[in-house]
Formats: C-alpha cells, structure tokens, sequence
C-alpha cells in the first residue's frame, strides 16, 4: 500500500502513481484538492485507489486520526509519496510513516516530467507516457474537444506536399491565396478549408502549419488542435490553438498572425501579441506548473521576433521560460531541416535575473535562533524571521536559490540580524540534504518550513527532531497571514517586508531616477514591465477633459496610501521608458499590505473600456476582456516579484460591474472570470465608488479582502 499527498497539480501524483504501481493506494488530501484526488482515483486504472480528507492545517494528531479510518493500525504500508499537497503534508507524512516503520528509503516523488526521486535508489526515468487527454481530463473536469491534424495533410497523404508547399510560401508572403486544387474533406465537424484561408478577419492557416510543424517532430506526441474544453453548461471554457506533448510536458502553442512590435520605434510588444503571450504564459502555469510550457507562434520575419525576445526577457521571471516562434523557425521544421523540438531548446527566452553578486557566509558550527529554507520566493522567509525576532540566521538554500538567499539578508538586514548560510550539494536529492545539514554542525532553536523543496524542508524537520522535542518548528500557510507552530498550533500576526523594502531587495523591481520627487517616497514603477507593452493613443478620451493621472482612480490611489502602514502605490503601464507620450494602458497597480500578504489592485480607468449598455445580468464582453487582460498581467507581475503572497483585484467602473457587490450583472462578471482564470489565486472585482465610500483603512481592507481571501 502506498500513501500519497496530493495537492493542486493532479499530474505528477498520477504519474508517481503509475510508476510505483502499488495494489492500493490512499491519497490524503485537503478540502480544497479534493476534487484533484478525485480526478486522479478516476484515471487510474488497475490500483486500488481510496480518497482521505484532511484538514486544511491539521496537526500529526489530526492527520494520524483521518487516516487511521483507512489505514488499519496493523496494515503494512509500503511506501509514500510526497509530490503533493503542501509541505506541512509531506512532514506529517514522513512523521507518520516513520511512527509505522515504514523506512525513508521507499519514500519517493516526482522531481520533473521524467524524472521520480526515490529516497533510497535516487533518480529514476519515468516511463509512463502522458497524453494530450491524460493531461488535460486529470487537470479538468469538463469535456475536452480537439482535432488532428487531417490525413491527407500528413506525411503519405495525398495533399501532403502541397500543404507544405503553400505554408512554405504563406510564411514569405502572408497576402498569399490557398491554392485551389487543395480540397481537403470535413472531418470531425471540422472545415479544414478554412483553416488555410481568412476566417472572420484571422487567418487560421498558421495555426495548421504549426500544427503540422508539430506532426513532424518524432519528439512531440499526441499533437492536436482547436482545442477546446467546454463549461458543465457547453460553454467555452479554455480554448488552446496548439497542443502537444514532449517528454510528459504539455506545450501549448498560442498562434497569432498579427504584428509582434508597434510604436514608432517598433520598440514594444503590439497589444494582441502581449495578450496572446500572457494569456498563454498563465495558462501553462495553471494548468501544469513545471509540467506545461508556452510557445508563442508568429509568421513575423527573424529581426522583429530577435527584439521581440529581448523585450520578453525583461519581464519574465527567470524561472519561468517562454518560447517564441518566427517564420523561420516553423519554415525551417515544415522542411525537415530543424525541429521544432531543437528551436524551442535553442531559443528559450528566460528572464533578467541576476545571479547573486554576494555571498552568504558559510554556517560554521553553532546555535542559531532559527534556521530556514530558501526556495523562489524570498518574502515567506523574510516573514518568518521578522515574526519571530530572530538574531541569529542560518539560511539553507541552493546555486539556484542562492540570489533569494541574498534578497533575504537584504530584507532583514536592518534588524541587525546575523546571517549565515548552509549551501547544499543537491536540494533534490533527500539524503545529501540530510548529509549537508549534519555536517555544517549548526544547532538550531527553532526551523521553519516555508521555503525550500519537499526534501529540504522533511529533511530539516527530521534533522530538528534529532536535537530533541524541543526544538520549535513553525511554517506560514499561504493566505492565512500568520505563522504557525507545527506541534503546538501556536500561531504570531506576520511581521511583513515593506513594498519599499521589496522594491530595494527585488532584482525584478526598480525605482527610476525621480520618481521620489514626482510621486513620493513610497511610489516606484516597475520600468521592466511597462516598457514592453503597446504605446497606444486609441484609448485617450475623444474630447478635451481631464488627463487620466486627474481622473477618479488617481483620487482612489491618492486615499488608499494615505496611510503609510496600510499600502503603497506602484504606478504601472503609464509612461513606458519615461515617455509621457507613450501611454500604454489607462491602469495602475496598488500593492495594498494586508493581514500579513500582498494584495495586487489593478485600476482600470472608465474610458479604457470600450462599454455598451448592455441588460443588467449581462456584463460587457469588452469590459471582461480588458478586466481579464488585466488580472492576466497582475498574474504575470505577482510570480515575477511577490510569487504566491499576491492576490489579484481589480478595481473597474460601476457602469460595468454594478454598484453593488450583490448587483446581478457583477456577479455574472465575476463567475465567468473566475471560469476564465482558472487560478490557484484568487480574485476580487470592486467599483472606485465602493473604495472612496470606506470609511477607514480597516473598511477598506473588509472591501478588498471580502471575496479575495
């Protein structure tokens, strides 16, 4: 029998799964992935699969109780699995295996697309190969529809040659007409005539080249297109031009025929290129974390898509790669010269962050107040030192975490704290983590689990236990501003990094020269991200009134940072490059401190929507693809600088969302939004009227945090 934690991503436990192919198996999980366990229990098939719910922060006493009711007191367990569910699962589960003598050498999880760590034997390959509908029916609960690519377009068909032939010279001249004698049949409810022809103002054709380009490369698997999941109610829910499968990983080709660069200069993204791309970027994210990716396909020519790049590698975060196609990359695979395998590879964008240009020092034998993981995001950890007045810090982290290390001897250095740092070998590889801890021959007070990988944090908490009952371990559950002691359910209000202390920390985030004089102390912009987007006049008022900085909204960011303790303003997408002339999008961002996290306001100014009257229940499909373009790029700016202590709000119109929070056309808006988002984050829609008629900080706080939270 085999235990197994299971958290938000049904894809990778379904695969340990499928490797480890236990008789039976109970996979724990917390009212909010329970329908993940669900999902996973009906895609396996030949396992003895039973679901255990748990609490959402249970102690070992409770996670003990709710699995005794599946798991008999003498029934032999075999092994867990900790790829799942949060880290305090996979430390209750170590603890409670250990208590059942189940060794820590048949523990395992999975440490990428291929890739399962076993405690005892290290890396093993994966062999289970992951379809299109695997992926998607164990991520999804709706129907899923999609097509091939047509037999005769296939390498042996009969129209084989000449489809090629004509994409090869679509992508020189994209005025080109689709030749007459290439008639393809319906197939599947599916004109594929029109795909290679101007459909409603698109040309579809692209979307079969790369679909074709896909075919052809032996790497990619499962290659489908037009994909479509359909809402309980057969609405579109998620629609994906491209799909396929390489090495357990989804990559999803979001296909556009527009221009990639505007603006005289060409020198920024255009709008539906950087709605394409984000859109895209967060979808793969949501969907499958590490385990899908993003390509973005354009039939523009080498020197736009070069820029392009560059301008993409200033705002995505490093860890979180991009691929973009040009002409010449899908010309080059329709040829059989280059695959698009071997150009995804070679032309991966990632993003600007430095490496660390200091070093912590090396951890020498001692006591320490407390000792921490680093993982990807450096607030959580910055958190739990504050909160806990620590003077004395051993920070254990990785190379590729080693700049996280730094940003947090940067946000915590003025509190006169004394950091040191263990830097482990491998941070995925269970027993050198145990090897690296013993060896440093610090004693700790106390550890938090926040950060780190699964090994790390099971690891250190087994090497806390060692040191006697004693020791405290605490951690911080996300969206629940506050840390929590492991054992004892003490919980301490969190002492959170300032968004100033974050700006001066942050290797994403700048101050320009100026900005204190022009908008105060506490007002940055982030230049990576506005620089890119699309600097546009077709949203400026048509006659003469007030600039947008005068409008409402600036009257709203004006009251909310009024106290000082309460939020702090970024000003976004306004002046790209410092040029006045060059607005991108009416819109700002408020980053509001709040129970202990961030919150991300998005303010979309009135005249930014292109509104019509519209029945009360109804919302504006414009306005709900502006708000959404909007939470897309809040998403974007929240794993790039804050990772997961942000939350999404966007503040819009009333004669869009209504004026109250209970008004129809509001909550039609916010569900479908919530369809659209698909998130592991939340998100709140409310009117400047609700934000001006607070009638202090903490009302305000109530408003924003109503729905978000």
């Amino acid at each position: 029998m085999l235990i197994a934690t299971v958290g938000g991503n049904a894809v990778p436990v379904w695969l340990a799964l499928k490797e480890r192919r236990p008789d039976r198996c109970v996979l724990v999980h917390t009212a909010e992935s329970e329908r993940v366990a669900e999902r996973i229990r009906k895609q396996t098939e030949g396992i003895d699969v039973t679901c255990c719910r748990v609490g959402e922060l249970p102690t070992f006493d409770e996670f003990d109780h709710a699995l005794s009711e599946y798991v008999g007191a003498s029934e032999p367990v075999d092994g867990v699995d900790i790829t799942g569910g949060t880290k305090l699962m996979a430390v209750l589960a170590a603890e409670w295996a250990e208590r059942r003598g189940v060794s820590m050498h048949d523990f395992s999880y999975v440490a990428g697309p291929r890739l399962l760590r076993d405690f005892a034997r290290g890396s093993t390959v994966i062999k289970t190969d992951l379809s299109t509908d695997d992926f998607l029916n164990l991520q999804r609960d709706n129907e899923v529809s999609s097509v091939g690519v047509p037999p005769e377009v296939r390498p042996g068909g009969g129209a084989h040659a000449e489809a090629r032939a004509f994409f090869q010279r679509k992508l020189n001249d994209t005025s080109l007409p689709p030749p007459s004698s290439l008639r393809l049949p319906s197939a599947g409810g599916t004109d594929w005539n029109e795909l290679f022809s101007e459909k409603r103002g698109h040309y579809r054709w692209m979307e079969l080249a790369t679909q074709l380009a896909a075919e052809l490369d032996p790497k990619l698997s499962h290659v489908r297109g037009n994909v479509t999941v359909k809402s309980p109610e057969g609405k579109s829910d998620l629609e994906v031009d491209v799909v396929a499968v390489r090495d357990n990983q989804l990559i999803l080709f979001s296909v556009t025929t527009n221009p990639l660069l505007s603006g005289g200069s060409k020198s920024f993204l255009s709008a539906k290129a950087t709605e394409k791309l984000t859109e895209a970027a967060v979808r793969a994210r949501h969907l499958g974390g590490e385990f899908a990716r993003a390509v973005l396909v354009t039939p523009d020519e080498a020197r736009s898509v070069k820029c392009a790049r560059e301008l993409l590698s200033q705002l995505l975060p490093g860890d979180d790669p991009v691929v973009l196609l040009g002409a010449t990359e899908i010309a080059s695979a329709l040829d059989g010269q280059t695959s698009l395998s071997t150009s995804m590879d070679r032309l991966k964008v990632t993003g600007g962050r430095p490496s660390a240009t200091t070093r912590i020092r090396p951890a020498g034998p001692a006591e320490r107040d407390l000792v921490l993981a680093v993982g990807e995001n450096p607030i959580p950890v910055a958190e739990a030192i504050r909160t806990r007045k620590a003077r004395e810090v051993t920070l254990v982290y990785s190379a590729a975490t080693e700049s996280h290390a730094v940003q947090v001897g940067d946000l915590v250095s003025r509190g006169n704290v004394a950091v040191d740092g263990i830097r482990l070998a491998d941070p995925h590889d269970p027993e050198q983590v145990h090897r690296d801890l013993h060896d440093s021959g610090v004693v700790p007070a106390a550890v938090d689990l926040t950060g780190g990988t699964k090994p790390m944090v099971v690891q250190l908490s087994r090497w806390a236990r060692s040191h006697g009952d004693g020791i405290t371990r605490t951690y911080i559950p996300a969206r629940h501003g506050m840390q929590r002691d492991v054992d004892s359910r003490d919980e301490r209000k969190l002492n959170t990094p300032g968004v100033s202390e974050v700006i001066t920390a942050s290797r994403v985030l700048t101050r320009p020269p100026g900005s204190s004089e022009a908008f105060g102390d506490d007002i940055a912009v982030l230049t990576n991200v506005a620089r890119i987007w699309e600097p546009s006049q077709t949203n400026a008022p048509s006659a003469p009134g007030p600039s947008p900085a005068n409008m409402r909204p600036r009257r709203t960011c004006e009251w909310v940072t009024a106290g000082a303790d309460v939020s702090q303003l970024w000003r976004l997408f306004l002046e790209p490059d410092g040029d006045p002339k060059a607005r991108s999008r009416d819109f700002r961002l408020l980053v509001l401190e709040a129970q202990g996290w961030h919150l991300l306001v998005g303010d979309v100014v009135q005249h930014a929507l292109k509104r019509k009257r519209t029945a009360i229940d109804k919302p504006d499909q414009a306005a709900r693809d502006v708000i959404r373009e909007t939470l897309f790029a809040l998403d974007v700016v929240a794993a790039a600088a804050l990772g997961s202590a942000a939350v999404p709000v966007v503040i819009a119109p009333e004669d869009v969302i209504g004026d109250s929070p209970h008004y129809e056309c509001r909550r039609e808006l916010v569900r479908k939004l919530r369809d659209d988002w698909d998130s592991p984050r939340s998100l709140h829609v409310v009117s400047p009227t609700e934000i001006e008629n607070a009638a202090s900080r903490d009302e305000l706080k109530a408003i924003l945090l109503e729905e978000a939270l």
